[in-house]
Parts: structure tokens; C-alpha cells; sequence
């Protein structure tokens, strides 16, 4: 295994120093044999839409940019993690460190999941000790879309904006009051279950809801195969269970607001999860557990408070404007007390951020263009406390300057704009962006973007205390990237037994300075340095038909080429082709829905030279939903507006799969669920 594989899963599962007592054993070895290791060495497993609400919760809209919308709505009934939906996005890769209730990424674009901006309606998630967000740790429940930006986000959202930005939207009540009951059970002992309740009362709107995911995760697993100078090494046991692979995770929501009258509205919303899991570790070691580590836990805490203020023609002005003020709280908790090397680990974290934002947009005619400007302010403050971190702080304070002009009665649409940027102790940054939309035909749009982007190290980068073994890099300079992009959209109407057709194709490429790194700087040391520039660029496509108002297919394919500029050497951990594709079959009325989604991994590196890989594979997944009301003999006698039932077979063919070298994930998972809605 490689120091940076081996480093990116520590860092994604935030259980710092029980990885890395086992990356550096791992590390010191792959460092000795990657001068031997032969051309051929492989590792082996055995057997779009643009968002049209502009409310503060959404991201805002951008005509230029190649976004996309899962709404979930589409998937209902349906026993789909957050992982499942977000694979299925041209230009997104996910990461999974283990099955369902163990931590996993989010890579777009070839990014690092640091260089992913991830916001809970509107508010960023990611912390500033990691600069990364766990997906297993998202309420999918409690959901009601998904949104993606795939290329540079750094004018709109700043810092780590360089791959894009996915905003989860939450639940919010709709005309008439509703209630939401949902429990599943899967395979390994997993089940989930929620509770919601969203209504409108006069002036105000109400939502509060709650998610439950519990796991035993022992599922059986093969173990990797490993050939090497022309030798297969063929490890003992050459299987296993996965053990300490147990998970509760429970998440609520509360969001209350309020119509002030005159186009103005108040909400307060509070989100907060908390996990408490096993952390097995790597499956790379020998004995009875292959390395797995039995006694680790992990306990994660977050909260998100946001109170916003919306404003819609304000004074008669013309002036939208909204204001937010936000704070996030995490807090990471680790223990082994019989760690594979070293003393006993017994470790806290906390981290929050405190901040608010301003932003104020005019609609308004100039020399007979068509603009709408945007004018933006934001300050916060990061800080973290543990001990062994000497507590950092960090202030940042932004100004955002943004217009859409439009020209010839839209068919052209210019998008200029900056971000001026200070961060405490990184100086003063102009990140500027240009991005263009010519619309010739109704049913034809083309797209470009030219773009920066730039992400500051986060506190684990700098200021890992040294170990010995691992340590931070206060010398660490921010990541900076120019990003561009350019395609074309085509959505053709229906006419006679064909419903709808879209297209859609982009060309992409990041070009990125000063790429941070956990590296060997030393035969017994892990730490991060500026390694020089690197490159993603690639091709993403998507297209969707829909027949007779029974019939959707759709597919989306990413090719990738993410290499360091100074050698060629591969990004690891990333595939460089993705294709999924997702069938459903159903009336329009919603009775029954059967649906089959496919992905196809490519090979994924694992190693610096590229020579050591995971293979390539291809999952299926199939099921059927039914909404049990509209079964006309069945459905009179039930108190609910809907009851969708399903039965699903994740992984129908059992392959073995893995993200990372050395975190299996289960086979076949079989599943149930219920989703009630009154």
C-alpha cells in the first residue's frame, strides 16, 4: 500500500493515529519493494438540471455551469444510500472505506474529497481540521435533493471549491401537511428508520424529523491476491469477517419559520447527527483478524444552527436579499486500547466554525443589456480544540462580485465574476471566474467556464502534532487551480411515443499548483507537502429517453486522466473510466416501479508507479416498488396517502469490491422497506 492511499483513508475516517501506526508499518514496506515492483504487479480481488429556486437553502443559480439535480422523489421507496445516488452523477466517483455505516468520499472531477465543497441547505459542512465530510454520516431520509456543480465553485463558495460543490437540500413543507414513516432491513443485520413531519401553519412553516441507521457489518470477504516478481502470494486466511464493523448512526432535524410579511421570511434550523462506530481498520495484516482492528471505536458528533433573513424586493428596489448567521459544531472521538503498534489511543476533538454572510442581488437594464448583479460578504472564524493541537483559530473574511449579463433577448449570457479572499495567515488571494451560455436553438444550449479555484490546508495538515511517526506542515502553501470546461445540452421535446430525450457531453480540465500530499518525508515519518502541479481533465457525458410514460432509461460515462505533471505518475484512487446506467419501468400513475441500475468501475491505482491496481468490475442493482394505497382492493382500507413497498437485491452478482486496497466491502445485500406518508 502507498503512503498516499494509505494516508487518504485515514484522513477520510478521521480516526487519525490508529491508521497511521498501521501506514507507516504498510508505507515503510511499499517504499523498500516499489524499486522491485515489476510493470506487471497487480493486486486482485478474488471473486441535468439547473436549479430555478434561488431561496438561501439551494445553491445559487448559475446558467454556465454543468449542475446536476437527484431528485429523490424519483427514488422513493427505494433502499438507496447517498453513496448509491451520487454515484450515478456524471463526473462524480465515490469512495467507500467499508460497507454501509463506515465512512466514505466523494471525488468530482478527479478531485480529493478536500477539494469538494459539501453544504447542508446552503451551509458548508465540511470542517476545517479534515476539509472533508463523511457521506455515510448524510441523512438520505431526511432529504429531498441533491445538488452538484462539477467544476470550479471558488467565486460562489471559496476555499476547497476546485472539484465542485454538492448542497444536500432537506424536506420542506409542501401545500398540505404531511407525516412520513420509513423502516427498512437489509442484509449483515442493517436496518434504518425515520420519522417527518413538515406542515404549514398561517405564516409559519414547520419541519422536524428523525433518522435512525444501525449495522452489524460482519459480512464474509475474500481477501486480495497479490502477484509479485512473477509470484502470487495468496494470503492466510484467505478469507475473513469483517469484525468492529458495527454502526449506529441517528440524525434529527428541526427548522421552524416564518412569513414576515412584505416579501420577507425568517427561519431557524438546527440539524445534528451523531455516530458511534467500530473502526476494523485495514484487512492488510496476518493472524486470526488479517490486521482488523477489534477493540478501535469511533464516536462523531456534529450540529449545524443557521437563523436566516430573505428579503424579495426590498423597499420596492428591485433588491433581493438574504443574510445568514451559522455556526457548526464536530466533535471526533477515537480510542484503541490494544492499537496493532504502540501505546494505547485515547484521543479528542473539537472544532466549530462561527460566521455570517450577507448577499444582496439587482436585477436591472444598462444600454439595453439585461444584467443581474450580486454583491456578497462573508466572515468566519475556525477554530479547534484538543490539546495535543495547541488549538488553532483561523479567520477568513470574503467579498463576492458577480453579474449575468444577458444579450440578443438571452441567447447570450456572460457570467463574470471575483472573489476577493483573506484568510488569516495566507495573506490576500483575487479569485476571478468568466463563464458563458449561447442558447442558438431552444433545444440546444452551450456551455464554457474559465475559472480559479484554491483550497488553504486544513488544521490536520498544518498542525498534526508530531508523533514521530505522523505530523503536520505549518509550511504548507494553499492549493491553488485554474479549472475550465466546455459542452454542449440538448433536450429535445416529446412527440408521439417519445416522452423526452436529453443530451449532454463536457470537456474538463483542472490544472492544479502546490497539490498537498501525505508522504514518507522520512523512513519512519508521514506529513504533508506541496508536491508541485498536477492534472484532471477528461470527458463526461449523460444522456436519458423516456417512453410512452412508462419507460426511463439513463446513463452517464466519466473518462478521467489525473496525473502529477512532474512524472506522469497516477493520481491514486481514482478510476479513470465510470460508466452507470439506470432502467425503470412503471404506469404514470405511480402503482409499481421496477427499476435495474448498472455501474462499471474501471481499474483503480493504488499505488504511485500505477502498477498496482484494483481490478475493474461491474455491480448490478434491481428491485421493485409498489404503492400498496393504489391496489384498488387493498388500497381503501389504508389511513395513508401513500405506502410504497420494496424489495431490493444490492450487488446482485456478488462481485468483490473495493475503493481502497485494503477496505473490503459486502457482497450481495438484500433488502425491504416500507415508506409510509399520511
Amino acid at each position: 500500500m502507498s503512503a498516499r492511499e494509505g494516508f487518504a483513508a485515514r484522513a477520510c475516517s478521521e480516526h487519525a493515529r490508529a491508521l497511521a501506526t498501521s501506514l507507516v508499518a504498510a508505507a515503510a514496506i511499499a517504499a523498500a519493494a516499489r524499486a522491485e515492483e515489476p510493470p506487471d504487479t497487480i493486486v486482485r480481488d478474488v471473486p441535468p438540471v439547473v436549479v430555478q429556486d434561488v431561496r438561501p437553502e439551494n445553491l445559487r443559480e448559475d446558467p454556465t455551469a454543468f449542475s446536476s439535480v437527484v431528485d429523490l422523489e424519483a427514488y422513493a421507496g427505494e433502499a438507496k444510500s447517498v453513496e448509491d445516488l451520487l454515484s450515478q452523477v456524471p463526473g462524480v466517483q465515490i469512495r467507500r472505506f467499508g460497507g454501509p455505516g463506515q465512512p466514505s468520499e466523494i471525488s468530482i472531477r478527479g478531485s480529493t474529497a478536500s477539494q469538494v465543497v459539501v453544504l447542508l441547505d446552503g451551509v458548508r459542512i465540511d470542517s476545517a481540521q479534515t476539509g472533508t465530510v463523511d457521506l455515510s454520516t448524510i441523512p438520505v431520509d431526511l432529504l429531498e435533493k441533491i445538488e452538484v456543480t462539477r467544476g470550479g465553485g471558488g467565486v460562489e463558495q471559496g476555499s476547497g471549491a476546485i472539484g465542485g460543490v454538492v448542497n444536500f437540500v432537506t424536506k420542506r413543507p409542501s401545500a398540505e401537511p404531511r407525516t412520513v414513516l420509513v423502516g427498512s432491513l437489509a442484509s449483515f443485520g442493517t436496518g434504518e428508520g425515520s420519522a417527518l413531519h413538515a406542515r404549514r401553519i398561517g405564516a409559519y412553516e414547520l419541519t422536524a424529523a428523525y433518522q435512525a441507521f444501525t449495522t452489524r457489518g460482519d459480512f464474509e470477504f475474500q481477501r486480495p491476491v497479490t502477484r509479485f516478481a512473477g509470484v502470487t502470494i495468496v494470503p492466510d486466511p484467505p478469507t475473513l469477517t469483517r469484525i468492529n464493523n458495527e454502526a449506529l448512526i441517528q440524525s434529527g432535524l428541526f427548522r421552524l419559520g416564518r412569513d414576515l410579511g412584505e416579501g420577507f421570511h425568517v427561519s431557524l434550523q438546527d440539524s445534528l447527527t451523531h455516530s458511534s462506530r467500530g473502526a476494523p481498520g485495514l484487512d492488510s495484516g496476518a493472524g486470526a483478524f488479517g490486521g482488523q482492528q477489534p477493540f478501535a471505536h469511533q464516536r462523531f458528533t456534529r450540529n449545524v444552527a443557521d437563523l436566516s433573513l430573505e428579503g424579495a424586493d426590498v423597499a420596492g428596489l428591485g433588491l433581493d436579499v438574504d443574510a445568514d448567521l451559522y455556526h457548526r459544531f464536530q466533535r471526533i472521538q477515537f480510542r484503541n486500547p490494544e492499537p496493532t503498534f504502540g501505546p494505547p489511543i485515547d484521543t479528542a476533538q473539537d472544532n466549530q466554525t462561527i460566521g455570517g454572510r450577507l448577499r444582496g442581488e439587482k436585477a436591472f437594464t444598462l444600454v439595453d443589456t439585461e444584467h443581474r448583479a450580486m454583491l456578497g460578504f462573508e466572515l468566519f472564524d475556525d477554530r479547534l480544540e484538543a490539546t495535543a493541537f495547541a488549538n488553532p483559530t483561523r479567520a477568513t473574511f470574503d467579498t463576492t462580485m458577480q453579474d449575468e449579463i444577458s444579450l440578443f433577448d438571452r441567447i447570450v449570457v456572460l457570467v463574470p465574476g471575483v472573489r476577493i479572499d483573506l484568510t488569516e495567515g495566507f495573506g490576500e488571494r483575487a479569485v476571478p471566474r468568466i463563464g458563458a451560455l449561447v442558447t442558438p436553438f431552444d433545444w440546444l444550449r452551450l456551455k464554457a467556464n474559465f475559472e480559479r479555484a484554491y483550497r488553504v490546508p486544513s488544521f490536520d495538515e498544518l498542525y498534526y502534532p508530531d508523533e514521530g511517526f505522523l505530523r503536520g506542515n505549518p509550511g504548507l502553501a494553499p492549493e491553488e487551480a485554474w479549472t475550465y470546461d466546455a459542452g454542449a445540452a440538448i433536450e429535445l421535446p416529446g412527440s408521439g411515443i417519445l416522452d423526452r430525450i436529453t443530451l449532454e457531453a463536457a470537456y474538463f480540465d483542472q490544472d492544479i499548483e502546490n497539490s498537498i500530499v501525505w508522504v514518507l518525508v522520512s523512513p519512519f515519518t508521514v506529513a504533508p507537502i506541496n508536491t508541485g502541479a498536477a492534472t484532471a481533465r477528461g470527458v463526461e457525458a449523460s444522456a436519458s429517453v423516456a417512453l410512452l410514460r412508462w419507460f426511463e432509461a439513463r446513463a452517464s460515462y466519466t473518462h478521467l486522466d489525473a496525473f502529477f505533471d512532474s512524472n506522469g505518475a497516477p493520481l491514486t484512487g481514482r478510476s479513470p473510466n465510470e460508466l452507470s446506467g439506470r432502467v425503470t419501468v412503471g404506469p404514470p400513475s405511480g402503482l409499481f416501479r421496477i427499476f435495474a441500475d448498472a455501474l462499471y468501475t474501471d481499474v483503480i491505482p493504488v499505488s504511485e508507479s500505477g502498477n498496482t491496481i484494483l481490478p475493474a468490475r461491474t455491480t448490478y442493482d434491481v428491485g421493485v416498488v409498489v404503492d400498496v394505497v393504489q391496489i384498488p382492493w387493498l388500497g381503501s382500507k389504508l389511513p395513508m396517502r401513500r405506502l410504497l413497498v420494496s424489495f431490493e437485491a444490492s450487488n446482485l452478482t456478488d462481485v468483490s469490491v473495493r475503493d481502497a486496497q485494503f477496505f473490503p466491502q459486502p457482497g450481495r445485500v438484500l433488502s425491504v422497506k416500507a415508506e409510509a406518508t399520511f
